[in-house]
């Protein structure tokens, strides 16, 4: 993220120091000239865009000298020195110009010197002693400057707030013990204050841009790729989440983008349908696009088609009936059936049509029916359809009187060996097939 859309200032007007030379005091001890001189010193740093001011204070209004003549003091200065370099002096009476500013001194690293001195030229014998006074500093560092962002960070809930973060440090400052600042983002005014070279941070309220749109429709079949999207105004697209296709229903899809100052993380909707068929029937069984149902029964049937739409399911019926028969076939032919379903979202209207067949649909009344016949010491047996006389492969037949069965081969055939004569043996199916229990037994005499 861009650090450079943010514009944070500091200012400082604080004393870095304090200090001061001590008393000037010369004591004589006869005839001749005597001298003292008293000093003190700063080391201090002054950050880029400051200014740092020396102000001196010298105290000789209460000088304490002897009361009789006999003596004088001479070459009495004040003076300040910056790296070596005299830049103030004061000669005579001081206290006049107490606290006057010595010296404005520029950014980065300087030595600060306050020098005071005197000398007394006496006749007298004996000792005296001389108290000048004494003299003290104070630096002041003022001033402003611009800080550059070291990061910019930003989180955004989804359709909710936004907060961007900005960190930053401030100067440092030798001896300064508080920096106040200031920063502004998109007309945004924040202030906050923190000692020399700390990090800090400013979190600003932002707005959520909802700065894309979908450039695929927002209404698709379950199975297929979610929406696509763009952005505009110079975004850029960070991610793109989306709850998939994999089942009918109204899903969401997210964005999360930004230009480079301001960030965005919104949703949209968009829609995945399908169309079904569905075929149920009451009084037979379903197998395949058939309805099989015994001769003389009554089945009650419907289709209907279902597809999803945004309230959900919507079910429609598209045939149905009440139908009954004995050994016959009734024929509903195949049709297709198309429904459009719309759907509109972030500003984009989209219509799928969805089409699916209904299959030709039969309803098979029906029942079993075994023919028998004698050959010899065999009964040899047929089973089939009675709608069709189709054979019936598989199904297990019994002999009601021995107790044997059998199993239809492929073109429905079986057998049974009975021996002896004067007899009436009767087939009969041992099991149903496609849910048919109806039959027709065979009765053949020995």
């Amino acid at each position: 993220m861009r650090t450079d859309t943010v514009a944070i200032g500091f200012t400082v007007d604080e004393g870095i120091w304090h200090g001061g030379t001590g008393y000037l005091s010369i004591v004589t001890s006869g005839p001749g000239t005597y001298s003292d001189i008293r000093s003190t010193t700063a080391t201090i740093t002054v950050p880029e865009g400051l200014s740092a001011e020396v102000y001196v204070c010298g105290d000789d209004h209460l000088s304490q000298t002897p009361p009789y003549d006999g003596w004088y003091i001479f070459n009495k200065y004040l003076r300040v020195y910056v790296d070596g370099v005299k830049v103030y002096e004061l000669t005579g009476y001081w206290w006049a110009y107490c606290y006057s500013k010595a010296a404005t001194v520029g950014p980065g690293s300087h030595r600060v010197e306050l020098v005071i001195t005197a000398s007394v030229w006496t006749n007298r014998t004996g000792s005296d002693t001389f108290v000048i006074g004494y003299a003290t500093m104070d630096i002041k560092v003022r001033g402003s400057g611009t800080i550059q962002a070291e990061s910019h960070s930003a989180e955004a809930v989804l359709d909710g707030n936004v907060t961007h973060v900005f960190t930053f440090r401030l100067p440092e400052a030798t001896g300064v013990r508080n920096m106040s600042w200031r920063a502004l983002w998109n007309s945004v005014e924040k202030k906050g204050n923190g000692a020399p070279g700390s990090i800090q941070k400013v979190s600003f309220e932002g707005v959520n841009r909802d700065e894309w749109f979908f450039t695929s429709p927002v209404v698709i079949r379950v199975g297929e790729p979610a929406p696509s999207v763009n952005v505009s105004n110079g975004y850029v697209i960070d991610a793109v989440y989306d709850e998939g296709s994999e089942e009918a229903g109204v899903y969401g899809l997210a964005v999360a983008l930004n230009n480079g100052d301001e960030v965005g993380y919104t949703s949209a909707k968009y829609l995945v349908t399908e169309i079904r068929r569905e075929t149920r029937v009451i009084g037979g069984m379903l197998i395949g696009s058939a309805i099989w149902a015994n001769s003389g029964s009554t089945i009650v049937f419907n289709q209907t088609v279902s597809y999803y739409d945004s309230t959900g399911w919507v079910t429609e019926k598209i045939r149905e009936g009440v139908e009954t028969g004995s050994g016959v076939t009734k024929v509903f032919e195949d049709v297709n059936v198309s429904r459009k379903v719309s759907f509109s979202s972030k500003n984009r209207s989209d219509c799928l049509e969805l089409t699916i067949r209904l299959p030709q649909l039969t309803l098979v009344f029906t029942h079993i029916k075994i023919l028998a016949e004698r050959d010899i010491s065999n009964v040899n047996v047929r089973v089939c359809w009675a709608h069709d006389n189709t054979p019936i492969a598989g199904l297990r037949v019994g002999c009601f009187e021995t107790g044997q069965s059998s199993v239809t081969d492929l073109n429905g055939f079986a057998s049974f060996m009975i021996v002896g004569s004067g007899l009436q043996v009767t087939v009969y199916p041992l099991d149903s097939l496609n849910g048919i229990t109806v039959y027709e037994e065979a009765r053949v005499r020995l």
